[in-house]
């Protein structure tokens, strides 16, 4: 996933094409591709979030003791463990990660 977001972010610019019309020249927009290059670099970010916080979430339940959290990251914590709690224990998790994506804060305006 990572190395698929290095390539997302690889700017659209350099795919221009230079246009000419009635001796002007005008470079074409790549607005189009750069928006759906972004929303899909967040959804592999979401996809990587949700990875990272579940396997976060298995280190801190190994510990004698859960570390004082900040107020972000003990909210992040909170929403894996409702998560995981409303899944069933037979559930793949694959569903679980979905679960847990379906959560997490970005979102992209329509």
């Amino acid at each position: 996933m990572a190395a698929e977001l290095k390539q997302l972010a690889a700017p659209a610019t350099l795919d221009a094409p230079t246009l000419e019309s009635g001796g002007l020249e005008d470079h074409g927009t790549s607005a189009p591709l750069s928006v759906r290059k972004a929303d899909a670099a967040l959804g592999l970010l979401q996809d990587l979030l949700a990875v990272e916080l579940l396997m976060a979430r298995d280190v801190l339940s190994t510990m004698p003791a859960t570390p004082t959290l900040g107020t972000g990251t003990g909210s992040a914590l909170r929403i894996v463990e409702e998560v995981i709690a409303a899944s069933a224990p037979t559930e793949p998790p694959a569903a679980v990660h979905r679960a847990l994506r379906a959560r997490l804060p970005v979102t992209v305006a329509s």
